[in-house]
């Protein structure tokens, strides 16, 4: 029964690669003309650092934040 569940992903899978025709929104494909793919392809290449800068300043000011507290404390 738990096969079943994958039925429907497999089937889609095997649609678009038995169709190329049908998965033609390519970020790369439509560069020739419209904004749109160069904007939406530029904001998801520059997730990750902005993710990752995030995560990392957080981190960093909560350790600064730390570090100054123990000896202000100590002291």
């Amino acid at each position: 029964m738990k096969s079943l569940h994958c039925l429907p992903a497999l089937m889609a899978g095997a649609l678009v690669l038995g169709l190329p025709g049908l998965a033609s929104a390519c970020s790369v494909c439509g560069l020739d003309g419209d904004p749109g793919y160069f904007w939406s392809l530029t904001f998801l290449m520059s997730m990750p650092f902005a993710v990752a800068g995030t995560i990392g300043g957080a981190l960093a000011i909560s350790h600064r934040r730390g570090r100054s507290a123990r000896r202000g404390h100590s002291a």
